[in-house]
C-alpha cells in the first residue's frame, strides 16, 4: 500500500478511535485553548498536558455537555511538572505533583457547562486528567473542553470561593463569602470558631465546639460574662487561666470585691508580681458577737503581702458596753489567729486604723490566739490564705454601729 493511501486511511478513522490516543500534549501559545470539540462522552476519559504561557499561569477549565437530555458525571484532577522535557503525564507521573482544582463539580447538567480553576507555580507543564465518564442516552452525546489561561488568579464564578465577599449581620444567615475565623482542634482537624450566645445554647454544648475566649460568655468559660463590642467600641478581651480545682474551666484573673468574691470564679493574683489587690467595705449594726468574713479567695490562690484595716465605731446602747475588734487570718479556713487587735471601744466614738505586713518578716513558733491578742497590738508575718474580722462585745445589752474597710495587696 502506498504511503499516500495509508495517510488517507488514517485521516478517515472515526473520531472515537483517534480519541483513544495517549495523553494529548498542547502547546498553543494562546491564552485560549480548544482542547476538543464534540468529544464523545464514551471516550471522554483522557489526560491533556498543556504548556502554559507563563510558569505561574492560572487555568480555567471548562466542560460543556452537548447532550440535550442527559447529564454526565466525571472526575477531574490536575498536576504540574517543573520539567520542560517531560513528554506526557501518564508515563511520567513521578515527575508531576498534584495541584488543587477549585470549584469543579462532578456533574455537568444536560445542555450545561461547568468550570474549575487551578493555579500553578513554577510549572513547565500542567496536566488535566478526566476519569469516570461514560456514554448516556441522548444525541449528540458529546462534550466540548476548552481552557483559558490567566494571570489574575480568578476565573469568574469559579473563583468566588477564593474571594472574601459580602457581609452578614449578627445572628443572620451568612451571605456572600465573608472571612470566618478558624483553627485546629486537639486532633489537628480544622474547625470554625463559634461564639456561644449563652451557656444553654445547644451549639455550645455540642461535641467538637471550639470557641474564642472573647465575645459573649458561654459554658466554654464557665459562664463568666464577656460582652460584644458596641457599634464604635473595641471587642472585649480578657486574660484567662485554669482555676485551682484542676478542672478544664477557664477563669478570669480578676480583682475580688469581698461581696462578689468566690474562690471558683474570682481568683486574684494570677500573672502578677504580688498578690493582686483586695478591697472590702461594710457597715453593720452589732448587738452580739459576730464574725465578718471570709475574705480573700483562699484555697491555693496565693496570699497577700500586707493588709490595712480601718474602723469607725459608734456606741448605740448598753450598760458599760465594750467592743473588741480583731483582724484574723487562717491557713486552712478552720483555725484562726489574731493579727491585729484594735484598742477597745467603749461609749465614745472611735476611729482607728492599723496595718500588718506579711513581707520580709520571719516569726518564731507562736501559739494561735483567737480573740485574746492584747488590745492595741499586731502580729506581723506571712499572711494566711483566709482573713476575717471578729467582733467581741462586753457589758450589758451592748450595741454598736461599725463601718470597716479592708485593703490588701
Amino acid at each position: 500500500m502506498r504511503k499516500s493511501a495509508i495517510l488517507v486511511f488514517l485521516l478517515l478513522l472515526p473520531v472515537s478511535i483517534r480519541a483513544q490516543n495517549p495523553d494529548l500534549v498542547l502547546n498553543p501559545g494562546s491564552s485560549y485553548v480548544d482542547v476538543g470539540r464534540s468529544i464523545p462522552w464514551s471516550n471522554f476519559n483522557r489526560t491533556y498536558v498543556i504548556v502554559p504561557n507563563s510558569p505561574n499561569a492560572s487555568l480555567c477549565v471548562y466542560v460543556v455537555n452537548n447532550n440535550p437530555s442527559s447529564s454526565h458525571s466525571f472526575s477531574t484532577s490536575t498536576f504540574q511538572s517543573a520539567d520542560s522535557q517531560v513528554a506526557d503525564y501518564s508515563n511520567n507521573t513521578g515527575r508531576y505533583n498534584a495541584v488543587p482544582l477549585v470549584n469543579m463539580p462532578g456533574t455537568v447538567p444536560a445542555s450545561g457547562m461547568v468550570s474549575g480553576f487551578t493555579q500553578s507555580t513554577a510549572a513547565a507543564k500542567v496536566a488535566i486528567r478526566f476519569t469516570g465518564a461514560s456514554g448516556q442516552a441522548g444525541s449528540p452525546d458529546t462534550a466540548d473542553v476548552f481552557l483559558v489561561q490567566t494571570t489574575s488568579g480568578t476565573c469568574g464564578a469559579a473563583s468566588v470561593s477564593n474571594q472574601v465577599q459580602g457581609t452578614s449581620a449578627p445572628g443572620a444567615a451568612i451571605t456572600g463569602n465573608p472571612l470566618l475565623l478558624g483553627g485546629t482542634d486537639p486532633s489537628g482537624l480544622a474547625r470554625f470558631l463559634k461564639l456561644c450566645p449563652d451557656s444553654t445554647a445547644t451549639a455550645c454544648s455540642a461535641a467538637n465546639t471550639y470557641s474564642l475566649a472573647i465575645g459573649a460568655g458561654g459554658n466554654q468559660i464557665s459562664g463568666i460574662p464577656l460582652t460584644y463590642p458596641n457599634a464604635s467600641g473595641a471587642l472585649a478581651t480578657a486574660m484567662l487561666a485554669g482555676n485551682s480545682t484542676g478542672g478544664a474551666q477557664l477563669q478570669l484573673p480578676m480583682v475580688s470585691t469581698g461581696t462578689a468574691n468566690n474562690s471558683a470564679q474570682n481568683p486574684q493574683s494570677l500573672f502578677t508580681s504580688n498578690g493582686g489587690y483586695f478591697v472590702r467595705n461594710s457597715n453593720v449594726a452589732i448587738s452580739g458577737n459576730i464574725i465578718q468574713g471570709f475574705f480573700f479567695p483562699g484555697g491555693g490562690q496565693g496570699s497577700f503581702l500586707a493588709c490595712s484595716v480601718a474602723l469607725q465605731a459608734t456606741n448605740t446602747g448598753g450598760t458599760t458596753p465594750t467592743l473588741n475588734v480583731y483582724f484574723q487570718t487562717s491557713w486552712d479556713g478552720l483555725a484562726w489567729t489574731d493579727r491585729i487587735s484594735f484598742t477597745q471601744i467603749t461609749t465614745s466614738a472611735s476611729n482607728q486604723w492599723a496595718a500588718v505586713s506579711g513581707s520580709g518578716f520571719s516569726a518564731a513558733p507562736t501559739v494561735f490566739t483567737d480573740g485574746t491578742l492584747a488590745a492595741g497590738s499586731k502580729v506581723d508575718g506571712m499572711l494566711g490564705a483566709y482573713a476575717r474580722l471578729k467582733f467581741v462585745l462586753g457589758g450589758t445589752s451592748p450595741a454598736y454601729t461599725v463601718t470597716d474597710a479592708v485593703n490588701c495587696y
